[in-house]
């Protein structure tokens, strides 16, 4: 979803511009921490300390700006303008592939359930085949009980183990990640 990757990169364009701003502002706060530092001793020779408080008062107004700007940015990740339309732009378009997912899921189940009669068919003539074979067997049975010395049997495989549905297989391959 390309607009959902475009209100991520907004995020991640408003985390990078913050962390630049916060690295930026504890510079400034090192830098009038020294100021301070220079103005007391500045002032203490009374000398230059008029050109110390000036800077002080612009790194002040520098620090105000910044704190500023994190304020915006952090107001910017609950709800501007520009997440708004990104976050509805996001919803369009998902619905849009939503749609046409759930059209071609209606189709593919739609050919599952095609599929599952078939097998049904598939299996009720696989009993039917066996039945006859189980009712052979028997009559093939009874009928070798009339001669002496000799049993034999004659039989047809059950191939309901080999054939019947694994659940749990289906419920694998249905929920497998394939892209």
């Amino acid at each position: 979803m390309k607009s959902f990757e475009r209100m991520e990169q907004y995020f991640s364009d408003l985390r990078t511009r913050k962390q630049d701003l916060e690295k930026n502002r504890v510079q400034l706060q090192a830098e009038r921490q020294k100021l301070d530092e220079d103005f007391e001793t500045a002032f203490l020779a009374d000398s230059g300390h008029d050109e110390i408080q000036d800077h002080m008062a612009r790194v002040d107004g520098d620090l105000a700006a910044i704190d500023k700007k994190i304020h915006i940015l952090d107001h910017a990740e609950q709800g501007s303008a520009i997440l708004t339309g990104l976050a509805r732009a996001a919803l369009l378009e998902g619905k849009n592939i939503a749609e046409g997912l759930n059209a071609k899921a209606a189709n593919q189940a739609d050919e599952c359930v095609k599929f599952r009669e078939l097998y049904v068919e598939s299996l009720a003539s696989l009993g039917k085949i066996h039945r006859a074979g189980s009712e052979i067997s028997y009559k093939c049975g009874q009928a070798s009980r009339y001669i002496p010395g000799e049993k034999q049997f004659i039989g047809v495989t059950d191939f309901w183990p080999k054939v019947k549905p694994d659940a749990g297989l289906c419920e694998r391959k249905y929920n497998q990640k394939q892209f």
